[in-house]
């Protein structure tokens, strides 16, 4: 509307300039992070034809929040999410292409992957238009982002190019991994060292990552990670088998939420009919606070039912236990039958939720980094664990542009200067 281009065609156009422009015989690590599959859920110009996406708003300032109705892939929030999956499909083509024509395709490994589980209703609460809600459906896990049910945390994801094994090619895998694990695994492909000494020398925490590239490559069916802090009330253990829930992460993005209780306590995050009325099901049923938000917004009276309920989410005050292995979509808590695990995990899960110290090295790594934190005492001062040198981030906002603490580290001139 206002004589730019799409931002995702910007990236794309850079990713593919440096691919074209790049010298095939030095090695390339190129990040390519999209903006789209995500609200608002404004998808290229060139989908809007046909029955495939919804029409562009028009008017001044519509920004495409005209949309009608929504829920199933015939409705307008479906169908513009639906495009903005079919272009990011077709860019990642355009990617391995120009990595074909650059003759890198066969020693190159290509990773995809979602950040977390697709947003499945207004999550940001707009009133403005379903535009700006999340039109994703997570089916058949439950929940989605914000909320730690698998719905919110097992995301898409696959590898190829020419580096993966042919006899790994188009075979799945279910062995636990975390998204942090692909930093070690990069470094191990790239022959470096992924331990960050400089971090370890000056009382910080190593890299939390397992190179995961045994598993990937078919070297080993031996899962290489045994355990997953999702969050401080949320632990996956035993090579992936159990998880255990405790409530909301209280470091959540999603401020609607009641301690104890898990968002998103809903099997199906899809959409739902109620009378004459479409209503999405996802986060009226899920998020205590913000339901009655969203029920106000309404211009006419919800009358709850099955697949509408007003409330917190799943009560999991003391502990709602999961076995993934046969319950992937989370429906049978395991908790009452299964004592001994249950408090084995939970005094796991207390121990490593413990701010992470120096002297006690493992738990939660939380520097004290602005103002909204209660250890911070101004620019020069600061208190308590996890310290940051807030003069160097006060040098890096008012003078030199540039966070300089890791070069003046003395480990690191001993190592590199």
């Amino acid at each position: 509307e206002n004589g730019t281009e799409w931002i995702d065609y910007l990236f794309l156009d850079e990713s593919l300039k440096i691919i074209n422009e790049h010298n095939a015989s030095t090695p390339l690590f190129l990040f390519h992070s999209f903006h789209t599959i995500h609200a608002p859920l404004n998808a290229p110009a060139e989908l809007y034809v046909g029955d495939y996406a919804p029409p562009p708003c028009a008017g001044e300032g519509a920004m495409r929040t005209c949309f009608k109705r929504f829920g199933s892939i015939q409705h307008d929030d479906r169908r513009s999410y639906a495009a903005m999956v079919t272009w990011t499909d077709t860019a990642i083509g355009k990617i391995i292409g120009a990595l074909k024509a650059k003759s890198m395709w066969d020693n190159t490994l290509v990773v995809v992957s979602s950040d977390n589980g697709g947003a499945p209703g207004p999550q940001y609460l707009s009133p403005i238009g379903y535009q700006l809600w999340g039109g994703a459906n997570n089916l058949p896990l439950r929940g989605g982002k914000t909320g730690e049910f698998e719905g919110g945390i097992r995301v898409n994801s696959f590898v190829t190019g020419g580096l993966v094994p042919t006899k790994m090619r188009g075979m799945e895998s279910q062995h636990l991994m975390h998204f942090a694990d692909w930093y070690g695994t990069f470094c191990y492909l790239a022959g470096v060292e992924q331990t960050d000494w400089v971090a370890i020398a000056n009382g910080l925490p190593d890299v939390d990552s397992i190179n995961q590239w045994p598993v990937l490559s078919g070297q080993t069916t031996e899962t290489q990670r045994t355990d997953l802090q999702v969050s401080p009330v949320t632990l996956i253990d035993y090579s992936g088998k159990w998880k255990l829930l405790t409530g909301a992460d209280p470091g959540s993005i999603n401020a609607n939420t009641v301690p104890g209780f898990v968002p998103f306590d809903t099997q199906a995050v899809g959409y739902y009919a109620v009378g004459d009325k479409e209503v999405n099901g996802a986060i009226i049923s899920s998020l205590g606070t913000a339901c009655q938000k969203a029920k106000a917004l309404l211009p006419y009276p919800l009358n709850e039912s099955k697949a509408i309920r007003c409330n917190a989410g799943l009560n999991c005050t003391n502990g709602c236990l999961f076995n993934l292995d046969d319950d992937p979509t989370e429906t049978s808590d395991l908790s009452a039958d299964h004592p001994e695990i249950l408090a084995i995990m939970m005094a796991k899960l207390s121990m490593n939720s413990k701010l992470w110290t120096a002297e006690e090295p493992w738990g939660v790594f939380n520097p004290i980094r602005n103002g909204a934190d209660p250890r911070y005492h101004g620019l020069d001062m600061c208190t308590g664990n996890g310290c940051t040198d807030l003069k160097k981030c006060k040098e890096f906002v008012y003078e030199t542009g540039f966070y300089s603490w890791a070069a003046e580290a003395p480990a690191f001139h001993e190592m590199f200067v």
